[in-house]
């Protein structure tokens, strides 16, 4: 859909513990997300923060899987960046 998407994600270990960067990557950009991103530019639109939310549950399963009760706090923030006129500002 868009090549030319690119992305970032900052977050803190109680994410990077639980994740590889190729698997955020498959996750981010995966073709439900960006169309849900897209879909932020519509005045009811909140992609964006679905893809957020979805990202950061999935990050409290593997969390729960990996650590138990002692899984560590998880903050992030996703960033998407297209040089194409009708991607999301």
């Amino acid at each position: 859909m868009y090549n030319d998407v690119y992305h970032c994600v900052l977050s803190v270990d109680g994410v990077w513990d639980n994740w590889i960067y190729e698997d955020v990557t498959k996750f981010v950009l995966d073709k439900s997300c960006i169309q849900a991103v897209m879909e932020s530019n519509n005045p009811n639109g909140n992609g964006a923060v679905r893809v957020s939310q979805a990202f950061m549950h999935r990050n409290m399963i593997f969390s729960k899987r990996n650590f138990g009760r002692s899984a560590d706090n998880a903050t992030g923030i996703l960033l998407y960046i297209s040089p194409s006129h009708d991607f999301p500002i």
